[in-house]
């Protein structure tokens, strides 16, 4: 009798170039044999190319130390458990690697692939409600077209309930030897429509955090009205404990207020 497949994978401590995989394992079947693993990484979900360093050499332990691997990468591996007989079946998972911190200047114009399409290492976080954030070629409420490039950063306001809230984080940014530190970024302005009390209180509050999950909100929130009708560049400083920080996440919070959409 073959081992047993081994179950539940899990990949943790995961880092820009590796990972730790782990499962739990198998019974023994019929085989004499003390129970042995071998886990292969591949870089396709087809598991045809190997990883660099994979496969590795089998083990009788419940975890495999994965290493050599390329940051912000998804990974596709796979665990086989061997009495000494003959082996069991497949267990397969998957995993990411950790994105690699950027430097200073950080430029991202949103020109992504799809709507759903996030730039790479740009993540969003439910704060209240269930909105997402898209990427658009253009969009009504206000009538709106990119400022440059092919798309835009949308935030559907005018659908959702008042109160939702959705956080677009950056990616990690090491900060170390700049003191202080702007965001830049073209925001859209509306003061034609929905500018009755409440309704004018929708937009965006840029955050900082030094962990990703724990956030400071900068200033006071930008909101569609002022300025011009259009694009209008803003200019936001962060606060000294943004500055020489060896990663930072930006982070734009997005407030409903259920009227105009917000760009």
């Amino acid at each position: 009798t073959c081992a047993a497949t081994p179950t539940l994978p899990t990949a943790t401590s995961v880092t820009t170039t590796g990972a730790t995989i782990g499962w739990t394992a198998s019974a023994a079947g019929g085989g004499a044999g003390t129970i042995s693993y071998t886990v292969n990484v591949f870089t396709d979900p087809a598991r045809t190319t190997h990883a660099p360093n994979s496969p590795y050499a089998s083990t009788t332990s419940v975890s495999q130390g994965v290493t050599g691997l390329s940051a912000a990468t998804t990974y596709y591996y796979r665990i086989v458990a061997s009495n000494g007989s003959c082996n069991s079946g497949n267990l397969d998972g998957s995993f990411t690697t950790a994105c690699a911190n950027s430097s200073l200047t950080l430029n991202e114009g949103f020109n992504t692939s799809g709507t759903a399409v996030f730039p790479t290492c740009w993540t969003q976080q439910t704060v209240v409600g269930t909105s997402n954030i898209t990427f658009q070629t253009g969009s009504t409420n206000p009538t709106t077209t990119p400022q440059e490039g092919t798309r835009f950063v949308y935030w559907n306001c005018f659908s959702i309930a008042s109160g939702n809230e959705t956080r677009l984080v950056s990616p990690p940014i090491t900060t170390t030897g700049t003191a202080s530190v702007d965001v830049d970024f073209q925001w859209f302005h509306d003061n034609t429509a929905y500018t009755t009390a409440g309704y004018a209180d929708e937009g965006v509050f840029v955050e900082y955090s030094l962990d990703g999950s724990s956030w400071t909100t900068v200033g006071s929130q930008i909101t569609r009205l002022g300025g011009t009708n259009g694009w209008n560049l803003k200019t936001v400083t962060l606060p000294a404990g943004a500055g020489n920080q060896a990663t930072i996440y930006v982070g734009f919070r997005f407030r409903s207020r259920f009227g105009n959409n917000c760009a």
